[in-house]
């Protein structure tokens, strides 16, 4: 049974749309080219968004879709850098409010998130919003892109939704949360990331390691952290001058095949293949 507090906190977040304090909030996505997708509604705009446990902030929000939204600047500028090294750099705003999984979620921070000319790690701009980890941390964060979806439960349910722990996660600098995997070549601290088209290892890393790699891929028969072994796992050597203090990504390839549990209060994660 949830406590008070808990059922008090949760009906908080759903404001008026009538979700149930025992029910968790289902986000449904969509899998595409190593991105996941759904749609954030922000006074009757609807925006295509991935969320993204790297991300920062709540939201972050290309400016052309800012321009047809209500938002409340705060006279703040900020600048950011992605993984990749693309540097934004944007005004800072509060969202009245915002519908995901058919949830109601008020005083949300953004900004103004500019894309790189040449898109996240290539290509054009895919999305129009980025769910970042300042939003996410708040809540037990089911990754369940088997089933192709989020769910987000109160923080003080994680120990029921997540089970046992499975690894330690960490905050960089930037507050980006990792975890020390094992591999066939050492330890490695990579960080989670639902933003990440495939998993990445830092190429400076790969050098001085001397990976063998083939066509700029590393590959380890050994992916393990705490008592899981995930097995075989792929990851590309890239610069990823954005976040120099992490050895690598975990990305798509990995959460495809994986329910992973995040609680961030207690800095866990629970992973089940």
């Amino acid at each position: 049974m949830v406590g008070v507090q808990s059922a008090l906190a949760l009906l908080l977040l759903c404001g008026s749309s009538g979700v149930r304090a025992t029910q968790a909030v289902v986000i449904p996505v969509e899998l595409k080219g190593g991105n996941n997708f759904t749609t954030v509604r922000i006074g009757g705009v609807d925006l295509k968004a991935v969320i993204d446990t790297g991300g920062w902030h709540d939201i972050g929000i290309a400016p052309e879709a800012v321009a047809k939204l209500h938002v409340r600047f705060t006279g703040t500028l900020t600048e950011r850098t992605d993984g990749g090294g693309n540097k934004f750099r944007g005004r800072e705003f509060r969202i009245p409010a915002l519908q995901l999984g058919g949830v109601t979620y008020r005083n949300i921070l953004g900004f103004e998130r500019r894309q790189a000319a040449s898109g996240d790690f290539g290509g054009p701009p895919l999305f129009e919003a980025l769910i970042g980890r300042g939003f996410l941390e708040r809540y037990t964060v089911v990754v369940d892109y088997p089933h192709q979806r989020f769910e987000l439960y109160p923080a003080s349910r994680a120990r029921e939704v997540c089970g046992p722990a499975t690894a330690t996660i960490l905050p960089n600098a930037d507050g980006f949360m990792f975890s020390t995997i094992q591999t066939d070549d050492g330890p490695m601290n990579l960080g989670w990331d639902t933003g990440a088209t495939y998993s990445f290892v830092q190429k400076s890393l790969a050098n001085a390691r001397r990976l063998g790699l083939k066509d700029d891929l590393y590959s380890t028969r050994r992916f393990a952290m705490g008592q899981l072994d995930a097995g075989a796992m792929d990851l590309v050597a890239i610069d990823l001058t954005g976040v120099p203090d992490v050895d690598g990504l975990i990305g798509f390839n990995f959460f495809e095949k994986h329910r992973v549990c995040f609680d961030y209060a207690r800095r866990t994660v629970s992973v089940r293949q």
